[in-house]
């Protein structure tokens, strides 16, 4: 697929300030020099580091980033994920597996994982490449709605046509655009998370650790309270590995160095494969993992919200980055239409820029709810305690099929379709094209 190139020169370019250089904030700016516009990223940070661990790629996150024009960088780092394997916390029974392969025809896409080092790397150096500046060093006091002005702690300013919050879970301009504030809470989960270097999984010399290492898949155990998720990045010189489990952090604090004893100990008795890749952590951080419900509005005058500012996920189903990562693409692809299109005709049909970050939420914000319960729905599943109700899941498991129905999410056909093939671009193209052409059904003003 060919990357989304504007029709032309663009006679009325946009200046787009975006608060924020993580995933979702360096592929806005991408997506916005994509469409011809002018693009600035704001980063509190003094240097955009190369921090953190894997992070997956369903297939719908692979088609935004073709979208993106950046998926050939992306593939020389990732690697793609043959299946992803659920197992039983006790034996390391294998409960069901998903083989996306199958499924790569109608999806358009197979998954794959990545170092999200490398994620960020990729996406900073394209934004560079593309004509992106990207400022450092700069902490945002607030944001004025009326000069559309992002005011920095130093007294320093950025205007533009369109301010985009993308500055994650712990925003500070989120509360300035809603009528109530909205702040994180805690979810009773944290989360260990490192890398292990194949060498050290090697130098245990334990058969099924290798059997492991060899498969291109994502592998989770299943057990009451906790998971662990475990798969290669950069190319299977490491592997990633996630041990979710029930929060004991300090009060008030958002990560901490984790104790390895500690560590070892809530995860004994479980599956030997996985107790030994855990004996091989030399460190490991404590992420308490926070969320807040649905907003009510991603939009305030001409200040848009995207990604985890917008709409936090946990992670049990691989859908944060991604959908951050959309949210990017269909804002920028928007305000790229919305540039090009002739005044009169936006005159017309009465469509102003605030309307168009409202159509924006409108394609997304029900997706994303969807995309967030569904995580909360797979913790339920994941976490359940040995029992009838843990037999009749895996009983489902162990039948489980891309058509199949059930009340857990995982194991159902349509709502997977739903969320990994769904085209939710496609979607924003038409409810544009809608606007321009009269069909809305409302009369000029388009319908939100």
């Amino acid at each position: 697929m060919q990357p989304l190139e504007p029709n032309g020169k663009s006679s009325r370019p946009l200046r787009v300030v975006i608060v924020g250089a993580g995933l979702g904030g360096l592929a806005c700016g991408i997506a916005c020099r994509q469409q011809g516009l002018e693009a600035v990223v704001i980063e509190r940070a003094p240097e955009i580091l190369e921090i953190g661990a894997g992070i997956q790629l369903p297939p719908n996150a692979v088609r935004t980033l073709d979208r993106l024009g950046v998926l050939d960088a992306i593939r020389s780092k990732a690697t793609e994920t043959q299946t992803r394997t659920l197992r039983r916390w006790k034996d390391g029974k294998i409960l069901a597996e998903r083989d996306y392969r199958l499924r790569a025809k109608e999806f358009g896409y197979s998954a794959m994982v990545i170092h999200r080092a490398d994620y960020q790397r990729i996406l900073l150096d394209q934004a560079i490449q593309k004509g992106v500046r990207v400022r450092t060093g700069c902490e945002v006091k607030r944001v004025d709605f009326d000069t559309t002005e992002v005011i920095l702690d130093n007294g320093e300013s950025e205007s533009g046509d369109v301010i985009v919050s993308a500055d994650g879970v712990w925003s500070t301009i989120r509360n300035q655009v809603l009528t109530s504030p909205v702040n994180p809470e805690e979810t009773g989960d944290l989360a260990y998370r490192g890398t292990i270097p194949r060498e050290t999984l090697d130098a245990l010399h334990d058969k099924e650790v290798d059997a492991l290492c060899s498969l291109k898949a994502v592998t989770l155990w299943l057990g009451p309270e906790k998971h662990a998720v475990f798969y290669p990045v950069r190319g299977g010189k490491e592997f990633n590995l996630v041990l979710l489990k029930p929060d004991d952090l300090t009060e008030g604090t958002r990560t901490e160095v984790g104790d390895i004893e500690v560590m070892r100990q809530e995860f004994v008795g479980w599956d030997p494969a996985i107790t030994k890749i855990i004996s091989c952590f030399p460190s490991v951080l404590k992420w308490r993992l926070v969320h807040h419900g649905e907003l009510e509005t991603w939009t305030k005058n001409n200040v848009v919200l995207l990604g985890d500012c917008a709409h936090p996920t946990l992670p049990y189903q691989a859908q944060g980055a991604a959908m951050a990562v959309e949210d990017a693409v269909i804002l920028g692809y928007l305000l790229g239409r919305f540039s090009r299109t002739d005044q009169s005709i936006l005159d017309i049909r009465d469509i102003s820029l605030p309307q168009v970050l409202k159509l924006y939420e409108k394609v997304q914000k029900p997706f994303t709810t969807i995309n967030v319960r569904g995580a909360d729905q797979n913790r339920e599943m994941y976490h359940l305690p040995d029992g009838k109700e843990q037999e009749e899941r895996d009983a489902e498991l162990a039948n489980w099929s891309w058509n199949s129905c059930s009340k857990w999410i995982w194991i159902d056909g349509k709502y997977q379709h739903d969320i990994m093939g769904s085209d939710r671009l496609e979607a924003a193209i038409k409810g544009f094209d809608n606007w321009i052409n009269g069909e809305n059904g409302h009369g000029q003003r388009p319908a939100l």
